[in-house]
């Protein structure tokens, strides 16, 4: 039984992960739950965190766990990344077939100064209710983030 913080590295391997949280209203009282983790060996492209902008968020992009999103919306994925390798990203059908919808890839530096993002920007107009991916490619590293476009 450890504590981590956010700086610490934790080997690849599978994980039992037990949380508590304590009630500030009952000092007698506490959820807890637990639940089974496997990390795999560390890539140099990490996981897309998604972001939306649309009429529902204005101007800015907010972050979302739904990967659902209308065609007035547009899709930004950000991925950290160590390797210097430019990436690549491109929009893929529910079959993994390209679409000739572009997908806009930059990067900016984490203010840490430790990795950087990769960037992916979509916009969501042109495509029909369905499910699509995104998938980003850099060297030898691939992702593939899956979106599903709602009426």
């Amino acid at each position: 039984s450890s504590q981590l913080t956010e700086t610490d590295v934790i080997d690849a391997g599978e994980y039992a992960v037990r949380i508590r949280l304590p009630s500030e209203a009952d000092e007698k009282s506490e959820l807890t739950d637990s639940a089974r983790v496997v990390l795999r060996e560390a890539s140099a492209l990490g996981e897309a965190v998604m972001w939306r902008r649309g009429l529902s968020t204005g101007p800015r992009y907010l972050r979302t766990a739904d990967p659902r999103f209308m065609r007035s919306d547009r899709l930004k994925l950000e991925l950290a990344t160590s390797a210097a390798t430019p990436a690549k990203a491109r929009i893929l059908d529910r079959n993994r077939n390209e679409l000739s919808v572009p997908a806009q890839v930059s990067e900016r530096p984490d203010p840490s100064g430790d990795f950087r993002w990769v960037v992916v920007d979509a916009t969501l107009a042109p495509f029909a209710a369905g499910d699509y991916s995104v998938e980003v490619t850099q060297g030898k590293e691939k992702r593939l983030t899956e979106f599903r476009v709602v009426p």
